[in-house]
């Protein structure tokens, strides 16, 4: 290790050792056990397979904000659960408790769900042609199951 001094400064220089240690990775694991509403709320957003960054990115708030949504007693708007419900395609009843199951709509989720929803929104000439690279993959899987 070794020390400059500038005017009235000293810098330690250590080469090849960081002197940040790096930051915990997903941060200090809770303590608090999550609310009846939190724990739907998380348990929906895993089976959607979307990560609290990514249901945080279409609820259109900080990630911080789902994870306290999922730890702590909170009192959102009626648009924020409808949102949350149409996002996770679960019935807003469902995240209430006031059904034990979540109702799916059916269909891709996660990603692919957010993939379906671009390609619907291109012109036809380009949909045509995802389906026709597509086509191919779903047949061999299907024969695949089949055998």
């Amino acid at each position: 290790m070794s020390v400059f001094y500038t005017s009235m400064q000293a810098f330690f220089y250590n080469p090849g050792k960081s002197c940040y240690t790096p930051p915990m990775p997903g941060g200090r694991p809770t303590q608090n056990k999550p609310t009846d509403f939190g724990a739907r709320l998380a348990q929906a957003r895993n089976e959607a397979g979307l990560s609290q960054s990514q249901l945080a990115e279409k609820m259109s708030v900080q990630r911080y904000q789902i994870a306290y949504w999922e730890r702590k007693s909170i009192g959102l708007k009626a648009e924020q659960i409808v949102k949350l419900a149409d996002i996770l395609d679960v019935t807003t009843d469902y995240l209430l408790g006031r059904s034990s199951k979540p109702t799916r709509r059916g269909g891709p989720t996660g990603k692919v769900k957010d993939l379906f929803e671009a390609i619907a929104s291109m012109p036809r000439r380009q949909q045509d042609k995802v389906v026709d690279i597509l086509r191919p993959f779903v047949k061999e899987h299907l024969n695949e199951k089949a055998s």
